[in-house]
């Protein structure tokens, strides 16, 4: 433990960099395809992912964050959101 990185670890964080957007594009579509699947097997379950046609955020999700998942940690309403986002 200390202010130099470990030649292996830096070697193994160079390996998980390289594969990081492979990785995030087939997790994001996972984890739409399984919040559609709940969404369509189970109509009592609210769905709260952007990704899916239903949310409400569903717009500016397109426009800002390609369908990733997000969370605003903002308690002050749509305005501070906003400001966050850049809209």
């Amino acid at each position: 433990m200390g202010a130099c990185l470990a030649p292996v670890n830096a070697y193994l964080n160079i390996i998980g960099l390289e594969t990081l957007g492979l990785r995030m594009e087939r997790e994001c579509s996972n984890a739409l395809g399984l919040a559609s699947w709940i969404e369509n097997n189970y109509p009592d379950i609210k769905v709260n992912y952007p990704g899916v046609c239903s949310s409400k955020w569903h717009e500016i999700a397109k426009k800002t964050a390609h369908k990733r998942l997000w969370s605003n940690p903002y308690n002050q309403g749509l305005a501070a959101r906003k400001r966050h986002l850049n809209l």
